[in-house]
């Protein structure tokens, strides 16, 4: 394979393992904490595009495709930094607990009609574990 190909290869493989990240393997949680599978092709995408500016530079090529090489490295590292930044920075970084929900530590007391009709007290359930579910729609 002609490295002056890598130019244009390293870019694309950086922006598929960006995009693909977000569009499918964030909805699974084994591969949105640590992108097993895109991490690998974002970093050889950087590689490739560094290794076909190299390759560009070396030859005698026109100052377009020396430019466009350089374009996509530059391309390729920007998303590779905002891709790592976000995966690894920013999406571990939780909000704050607010005033009103600390102060709401019990619930109050609610009664409410089951899926069966049987009126369930919420105080029948103090001192465990308790989630509610509203559901609008049709069962």
């Amino acid at each position: 394979m002609n490295k002056n190909n890598f130019a244009w290869i390293g870019p694309a493989l950086t922006f598929a393992g960006v995009v693909t990240y977000f569009m499918w393997f964030a909805r699974f949680p084994l591969l949105r904490d640590f992108p097993w599978l895109n991490l690998p092709l974002v970093v050889l995408g950087v590689v490739l595009s560094f290794l076909g500016v190299k390759a560009v530079f070396s030859s005698k090529r026109p100052w377009s495709r020396k430019l466009a090489a350089g374009g996509g490295l530059v391309l390729s590292g920007a998303l590779a930094t905002l891709f790592v930044g976000y995966v690894f920075v920013l999406s571990s970084m939780l909000p704050q607990a607010k005033q009103e929900t600390l102060a709401m530590a019990t619930a109050p007391s609610v009664s409410l009609t089951d899926a069966g009709g049987t009126v369930v007290d919420l105080s029948d359930y103090r001192g465990r574990k308790a989630v509610l579910v509203f559901y609008r729609g049709y069962w």
